[in-house]
């Protein structure tokens, strides 16, 4: 009986060499895929981080500019020009011997209107190209 024991787990041993042999392949595909995702994810994470870094970048950069911008503001607002324009403007502030002159708007005329200037002191405006070839052709010259 022992010699049909045998027999029987002899058969058995090739089987299990062959269901080993798929479950060790199955779980290295496993671990395969599972490295195959978190190293893609890891590349769209460093993409990602990339394009992050380029636009804060560019934010940093307009950043500086504005503040820049803001120093070269304040350097003005300390100057003595602008704090003698501020007096004038709000607090009625006048040099030494300066006269006030108040020039009266008629009345129904619109206060920006007056002072807008007129027609009079405004530099005319040239012609466009092609009036002035036409008038060039076409209208009598002086001289």
């Amino acid at each position: 009986m022992m010699h049909q024991n045998e027999k029987i787990m002899a058969d058995q041993t090739p089987g299990t060499d062959w269901l080993k042999r798929r479950a060790s392949w199955a779980f290295g595909l496993i671990i395969f895929g599972y490295l195959l995702v978190g190293s893609g994810k890891l590349v769209y994470e460093n993409f990602r981080v990339h394009e992050d870094s380029g636009q804060l970048s560019s934010e940093v950069d307009q950043l500086k500019q504005h503040n820049l911008e803001l120093e070269n503001l304040l350097a003005y607002y300390r100057t003595d020009s602008y704090k003698e324009k501020e007096a004038r403007a709000r607090l009625n502030f006048q040099k030494p011997g300066e006269k006030l002159v108040v020039v009266p708007v008629p009345e129904g005329e619109d206060v920006s209107s007056a002072l807008t200037p007129g027609p009079e002191t405004q530099p005319e405006t040239p012609d466009s190209n092609p009036r002035q070839w036409w008038n060039f052709f076409f209208n009598k010259r002086t001289g």
